[in-house]
Parts: structure tokens; sequence; C-alpha cells
């Protein structure tokens, strides 16, 4: 049996690992080192880490205590070094080791191992990288670039390690900003394409905006409770501090409102998950992390980035809990407004998904669809069921993101199949596209990730397309695959608490979020038509061959994972099966350490059979529109018959253009000749618009300059002549008194010096009269 207290004490090593690889690969660009090099010991570095998860998370499971005791009466926590003096005691730099930081730490160990290894055959094309200024191969800057983004990512998984690890808020927050840093260098890696450059600001501004929202929480909690350590805000004494706490009282006018503290605090740290984990308002960046190298994409979308925020509301879960009142049946408070955001994000973003043609387009949004699921199941009390959807969609994802890099390469190797020239597979389609040129939504023949040029690749890339169903089978809810047991548990705990206990907010997740699972099995089924079924519909489909076994084996892996990792979770109820497993993972996750126990579900046939059926349904609408014939689907979308409608959730509810609107004048707007005919009245209407929100924009500038402007200057000129008035003052007056007493002593030690001859008789005549007239004195 795996002692904790032994390897707990080493957990340090597993973001340690990372790290050391990072720099030393940074060490290996700076002497001018081989790129294959740093590809070893990015790999190295990971399998090392997760080396120690791995024992870690079976040492978490065998803890003393099981399931009423150890891990779950009392996390272990590891304390690595102290870091700052806090208050009465220390700010520890320490790990947290409990079921939910254990899991989640080996779940992204496993996979970043797999996504590393992917890599270094994946981006091997930049090692003939060109030199931007001469387009011609250069080795030197192939081989620099194919090394730095080994150190991005192995940064990157150091980042995520050391989150779910960290033992306190702001040790999480230093992690975590680690994570933004890097999906900014990544995603715009290839920084040299104007969209890429374009994406990663995007990425690294938006998610500012919930990062301020979860600083600004952090600073509460320090404020309420000196301290920022997990073990002392989240125990009963630190959940009462902030039920005790005076609320928030603002005040407008003669009314106010009073906001609970708890209220407060629960909001600023969602508003972090918002930001992180793409939720509808701020969700509008993860699609853009597209133009990233697709390994990225997998290590944002399901190993990393994304997932750390549906973590930290998990990880302050008894917080959240607290704020909602004790009544039976009720759910509010924070609580509410993480349901409905969760929700509304999960149908919304599947509803987008149905009109994209990029492929890994089709993915992102589906991401941001099942982050809203596990959103909503943490804001309606299905704790472990939402940690379950964590981890199972972390595999699944990462195997369907991986599993689309690979069509993508094999499309691009096919249209290079005449010339031999096959490298820079993500970013060559892009590069080459007049702008322009194929109209506001016809395909362009030279993109290898567009949808709409794919098909038959089932028989060219075999290994592929099976990979690939196992992920698309998972994602979807079919039966026997990961993501139906979690996300069933999902929708079972929505219908419970909605349907039966007639919790208003409940039962609006558990619509929303059935009308996303079959939103999810149709597009899904509509992706999987138009890219491996049908004649090959281009000359990269016809001669796509199977990836390198290096990008192959991490997809069986993976595959295997999605299949089989559900189980794990099987409703105990469940005739057969249930008994027989014995749902090992909510009784290893389904204690707090705050006592809080979830109680499984009594099991019930009817809302897993929804499931099944909705999921179903989703499918057969999708061959119905798609899967009879793919190559008349992919000459013109039957969906686009929809109209304006179509176009509204093409265009992604015209958000970007909203934000636009908001921020600055978005060039978009004015480019009428790339949009159709249909597209010019709105393009007008926007446009017409912009000029009014530019009048106002002039017309603030102008208030701005002669009001507040003339105000501020005003302040400072007269700031001026009283500095020039103090100076005349100081110079004349305060300086000519100091002068004067100069002075004075310097007249009277110019006297005394006159005493001083150097004549030794002068000195015993002065000695003889001073005696005389002390004895004189004495006598008298």
């Amino acid at each position: 049996m795996l002692d904790l207290n032994v390897i707990g004490g080493y957990a340090w090593l597993i973001p340690g690992f990372t790290f050391a690889a990072f720099v030393v690969i940074m060490a290996i660009i700076a002497t001018g080192g081989s790129g294959r090099l740093a590809a070893r010991v990015a790999v190295a570095g990971i399998l090392l880490s997760t080396l120690v998860s791995v024992p870690l998370l079976l040492a978490a499971l065998g803890a003393e205590g099981g399931e009423h005791g150890g891990l779950a009466a009392e996390p272990f926590v590891a304390t690595w070094w102290s870091w700052l003096p806090m208050g009465e005691g220390t700010l520890d730099f320490g790990a947290l080791i409990d079921p939910l930081s254990a899991a989640t730490a080996a779940m992204v160990g496993i996979l970043c191992s797999a996504i590393f290894i992917y890599a270094t055959a994946y981006m091997a094309g930049e090692l003939e990288a060109y030199d931007d200024a001469s387009g011609a191969v250069d080795p030197a800057v192939g081989n620099a670039r194919y090394a730095r983004f080994f150190a991005y990512v192995s940064l990157f998984a150091t980042g995520m390690l050391g989150f779910v690890l960290a033992s306190n808020l702001l040790q999480a927050m230093v992690f975590w900003e680690i994570m933004g840093l890097c999906s900014f260098l990544l995603i715009g890696f290839w920084y040299f394409k104007p969209s890429a450059a374009a994406a990663a600001k995007k990425a690294f501004l938006t998610t500012r905006i919930g990062d301020l929202f979860f600083f600004v929480g952090i600073m509460i909690l320090f404020w309420m409770h000196g301290s920022v350590d997990y073990t002392t805000m989240l125990s009963h004494a630190g959940i009462g501090v902030l039920h005790d706490a005076a609320p928030l009282v603002l005040q407008f006018g003669p009314a106010s409102l009073a906001i609970p503290m708890i209220l407060l605090v629960g909001l600023m740290i969602f508003g972090g998950t918002v930001g992180k984990s793409a939720q509808f308002p701020l969700h509008v960046w993860l699609p853009d992390a597209m133009e990233g190298p697709t390994p990225v994409s997998a290590l944002i979308h399901a190993a990393t980035m994304v997932s750390a925020g549906v973590f930290l509301v998990a990880r302050m879960y008894p917080a959240f809990a607290a704020a909602t009142p004790d009544a039976p049946g009720s759910i509010s408070g924070p609580m509410f407004v993480v349901a409905a955001i969760g929700a509304i994000t999960a149908l919304g973003a599947a509803t987008i998904a149905t009109t994209q043609f990029d492929i890994k387009r089709v993915l992102a949004y589906s991401t941001i669809s099942q982050l809203g699921y596990m959103v909503a199941a943490l804001g309606i009390g299905a704790y472990v069921a939402a940690v379950f959807h964590l981890i199972t969609h972390a595999f699944f994802k990462a195997l369907l993101f991986l599993g689309s890099g690979s069509v993508i390469h094999g499309v691009e190797h096919g249209m290079h199949h005449d010339h031999g020239h096959g490298h820079g597979h993500d970013h060559d389609a892009a590069a080459s596209a007049p702008a322009g040129g194929y109209g506001a939504y016809a395909a362009d023949p030279r993109d290898p990730q567009d949808m709409r040029n794919m098909g038959n690749l089932r028989e060219r890339m075999p290994l592929t397309f099976w990979t690939y169903m196992a992920g698309t089978l998972a994602l979807t809810g079919i039966p026997v695959w990961a993501g139906f047991w979690s996300k069933d548990e999902i929708l079972a705990e929505a219908f419970h608490k909605g349907i039966q206990s007639q919790i208003v907010i409940a039962g609006f997740v558990w619509l929303l979020l059935t009308l996303a699972a079959f939103m999810t099995a149709f597009y899904m089924a509509r992706q999987v038509f138009m890219t491996f079924f049908g004649p090959p519909a281009s000359e990269g489909a016809r001669h796509a061959p199977e990836s390198a076994p290096a990008m192959v084996y991490p997809l069986v892996v993976l595959a295997i994972f999605a299949t089989l990792l559900g189980f794990v979770g099987v409703p105990e109820g469940l005739p057969g099966l249930g008994p027989a497993l014995g749902n090992p993972f909510h009784h290893f996750m389904g204690y707090l350490s705050t006592g809080a126990h979830f109680e499984s579900l009594e099991f019930s046939w009817l809302p897993m059979l929804a499931s099944v059926v909705v999921a179903a349904l989703g499918w057969l609408v999708g061959w119905l529109i798609y899967g009879r014939d793919p190559a008349a689907v992919r000459a013109q979308d039957p969906l686009q018959r929809l109209g304006g409608a179509w176009k509204l959730l093409y265009d992604k509810y015209r958000l970007d253009e909203l934000y636009g609107l908001v921020v600055r004048s978005d060039p978009r707007i004015h480019r009428e000749s790339d949009a159709s005919e249909a597209d010019k009245p709105n393009a007008e209407q926007l446009g017409r618009l912009v000029a009014l929100v530019d009048a106002f924009g002039t017309l603030n500038g102008q208030i701005d300059k002669l009001v507040v402007d003339g105000l501020v200057n005003l302040a400072g000129r007269a700031g001026e002549v009283f500095s020039r008035v103090n100076g005349w003052i100081d110079a004349n007056v305060v300086d000519a008194l100091v002068n004067l007493v100069a002075y004075v002593n310097g007249e009277i030690s110019r006297g005394l010096k006159l005493l001083q001859t150097g004549r030794v008789q002068n000195y015993l005549l002065v000695v003889f009269f001073s005696l005389l007239i002390l004895v004189g004195a004495f006598v008298m």
C-alpha cells in the first residue's frame, strides 16, 4: 500500500519536473542546441511528473479511513517552504492533497504526456520553417521555433499542475497567471500571422477581466480571514466568518443595497471562472484560440486552462454552497448565478457549433458547451457529477482535438503530395488564402481545416477514424462510453431537483442541458459525416496518408480512456453493473474536508432513458440531413436555407461585433466587399451604428478636452503659481533668517579668533590673570 505521508512529501516534484524541463529547454535555445533534444527533455519532464502524480492518486485512494475518514475528514497538506510573512503567521508554498487535487493532477499528467508525445511528430514541420525575411528554409529558425514550442508547453503544464496542487489562493493565483501567459504565447505561436497575433491578444485581454474579479475575491477573503489558506477559509469557522460579516452597503441616493459578503465573494471568484473557462459572456476568446497549433488546442481545451476555472469553483465549493440559505429545496445567491450562466452557455455554444465548418472550431464551441454543463452542475449542487464530467471530458476532448490534428495533418500533406512539401499544417492555409477571395461563407479549397474539403477519410486514415469515433461517442453520450455516465449523472441530478423536487432553476438547467445534449449529438454527427464519409472533396482528402505512429499511439491510449473511464462512476442502483462496480468515484469524491457529504441519487430509469433517446435523436437527425449524401451537403449546407437564423448562429450571435462597437470601431464591420449582397444591409446598419458611436466618442472627447482637461489644467496652473510664491518665501524669508544666524555666528567666531595668537607667553599671561580673578573671587 502506498503511503500518502511519504508520497505527499514529494508532491513538489509534480510541477517541479516540468519547470525544470522548461529551464533546461531555455538553456538549449540560448546555446543554439538541438530542437529535438528540447522535445525529449519536455517529454521526459512530463513523464516524470506523471510518474509522481499517478502514485499520489493511488495513495489518496488508499488513505486510511476510506470514504468516511482519511482525506475526506482532513486533507493532507505538504508545506514546501514558507513564502511570505502574513499577519501573525506565514504564507506557505505547498500542496493541498485531497480527492479533487489528486484526481485532477493525475488527469493533467496523463493527458499532457499524450499531447507532448503527439506534438513531437505534429510540430516536426517547424524544423523546416521558413525564414520570415528571406523566404528560404532556415534550419536555425526552425530549430529554435521547435524548441520554443516545447519550452512554452512545459511551462504551461507547470502552471496547471501547480494550480491544482496549491494549498492557498494566492499561490493558485500565481500559477493561474502562468497559464494565462503561456496561453498568450502559444495561441500566438505563429506570431507572424496577423490572425494569430490578434487571437492571442484577444484571449489575454478577455481573460484579464475574469482575473480581476478573481483577484478582488482573494483580497476580500484575506481581509476577512487574515489568511488565504484553503484549510482556513473553507473550514466551518472560516465559513462562519463569511456568514457573520457585515454586508457591503451600496448607497444610491435615498435608496441603498446591502450585499452579503459571502455572496460578493462567491460572485468575485466565479468571475474568474467565467473568464478562464470561457463562460458567457466572456467565452468569445476560446474559438479564436484555434489559431494556435493543434496540440495547443488540446492543452487549452482539455488538460489545462479551461479546466482550471471549473476546478476553482469546485475547490471553493463549500463557500458557494454556504451562501445558499439552509431552507431545503432552495438554490440562490451565487449558486443561482452559476447554474444560470452554465446552462445558458451550454445551449448557446451548442447552437453555434451546428453552423461552423472549421473542424477545430466545432470542437471549440463543443468545449464551451461542455464546460457549461460542468458549471451548471456545480450551480445546482451536483458537485460529484461536475467533477466526474470534468475528468471524463478532458480525456475524450483531448482525443478529439488530437484526432482533428491528425485529420488536418493528413489533408494538408495530401494537398502537397505532388511536390512533397508538407510543413506548417495549421498555418499554411490561412497564410495563403486571399483576403475576401472566397466570399463570406464559401469554402477555401486550400484550407485543410475546412470540413467541406474532406470526405472518405475513414478509408484513408482508419486508425484516426476509429479513435475519433470513440471520442465522438463519448461526447454525444452514447452508452457505454465515458461521456454517457458523467453527462447522464448531471442530467439525472438536474431532473431530480428540477422535475421531482420542483426547484425552478434546476428545472431550467435540466431543460437547457437536455436541448444541448440533442444539439451535441447533431453537430458531431454532422462533423463525422462531412469529414469521414462520402467521396473525397479535394485532392488533400483523396491522397491523405495516415499519421505517424507518434501521433496515432496517443490517440489509441486516449480512446481506451474515453471508452472505459466512465465505468468508475456507474450508478450503484443500476441493475447488474452498479452493485458489481460499486461507483468508486462517488465514494472517493463525495466527501469534502468541511464534513459535507454528497449522497448518491436513488437510481431512476427515466432520466437515463431520456438522455439516451435525446442523443439517439440527435444522431438520427444528423444522419437524415448530412449522412445520406455527404457530397451534396459539402457543396451547400442544408441549414443555410434557414437564412437569417443560420447567419446569426454562424456569426456567433454577432457578439464579437457588439464587443467591437463597445470597445472600438471594428474594421471587419466596414469590409462590405467580403460580404454577400444579402449581408450589405446589415453591414450598412452596423456602419451607421459605428458612425453614431464615433460621433458620441468625438463629443465625449471634446467634453474631456474642454471641461475635464480644463479643470485639470487650471488646478495645475494654480499649483504652479503657488509653488512659485512658496519658492520666493523660502528663498527670501526662510533662507534669509538661516543665513543671518550663520553670519552672526561667523562674526563672533572671527572675533574670538583674535585671541588665538599662537604665542606661549600670551597664553601664560591669560592663565596668570585668570587665576588672580579666581583667587580674588574665592577670598571675597
